[in-house]
């Protein structure tokens, strides 16, 4: 038994048929929890679900449209309608684009906007009803974790990243509102945190980085070390904030991300003259 206390506890993972998602699928398999991975991509859903259920695990995959207001509302009922009430949720979905302040279209903000603050806007609220609808005591000071919801952010969420300024826009805005949502979901015993992640070993980010070598110097930029940041890094944090014993817990939002917070970061001249 894990000492996280997840054993049969259903926690969902949006977002995990890939990427952080899909290392946080397996790692709350490992931990006996039972999974549901909902993925735009359903194959890609199942392809995780089926390595998960090899060690041994519970796990279900399931299609999930975050732009969708009838995907993410429907989704919590069919879970139930197959395994029961979820616990837990962990917000892997979104994207990226890269675009300047004064230059990016308005366009390629509404798009990250969608999916990175308003979808996880859709997904948050549903998990909330579904809990509501299972809490007898709404009225009573929670004195246990009812429920749990992770959203995975961004460090661009609190920095100023060039040529990433809709995606520092959406991530920011996404986490300002799981903050302010951890203060009205307090009463129904849901725990809410927010994790962001510096450059994380990805399989697009490894790829980026093999195929050019100034894409690899801006990554390491904020890191501490010229290397990124295991992805098993982020899931084990995932794992940890899901935890029942986590009492009071809640609104915490935790940077994974080298000290690229604090840590003074190479301009982009001081990278093109290979000052790194």
């Amino acid at each position: 038994m894990s000492f996280l206390n997840l054993e049969n506890k259903l926690i969902l993972i949006a977002g995990g048929g890939g990427g952080i998602g899909s290392i946080v699928a397996h790692i709350l398999g490992q931990c006996a929890a039972r999974v549901a991975i909902a993925d735009l991509n359903l194959e890609n859903a199942k392809t995780i679900t089926r390595e998960i259920a090899q060690k041994g695990a519970i796990a279900a995959a399931y299609h999930l449209d975050v732009s969708s207001e009838q995907s993410t509302a429907s989704l919590f009922e069919t879970i139930r309608q197959d395994h029961g009430s979820v616990y837990g949720v962990v917000n892997c979905v979104g994207v990226v684009g890269p675009g300047a302040a004064l230059e990016c279209d308005i366009s390629e903000y509404q798009r990250q906007i969608e999916i990175n603050c308003y979808g996880a806007m859709r997904l948050a609220r549903a998990f909330t009803n579904h809990i509501g609808q299972t809490s007898n005591a709404a009225n009573e000071i929670p004195e246990e974790v009812r429920g749990s919801y992770v959203y995975i952010s961004s460090i661009a969420a609190d920095l100023a990243i060039p040529q990433r300024d809709p995606y520092c826009v959406s991530k920011a805005a996404g986490q300002a509102f799981h903050l302010n949502l951890a203060n009205e979901v307090a009463r129904l015993g849901i725990n809410v945190n927010v994790v962001l992640p510096g450059r994380t070993d990805t399989p697009s980010a490894a790829q980026r980085a093999r195929e050019s070598n100034d894409a690899a110097r801006q990554m390491y930029a904020t890191q501490r070390r010229a290397a990124m940041i295991p992805a098993l890094t982020i899931a084990k944090t995932c794992a940890f904030l899901l935890s029942p014993d986590l009492i009071g817990y809640s609104g915490q939002k935790l940077i994974i991300a080298e000290g690229a917070d604090t840590t003074y970061r190479p301009s982009y001249e001081a990278l093109t003259r290979g000052g790194l």
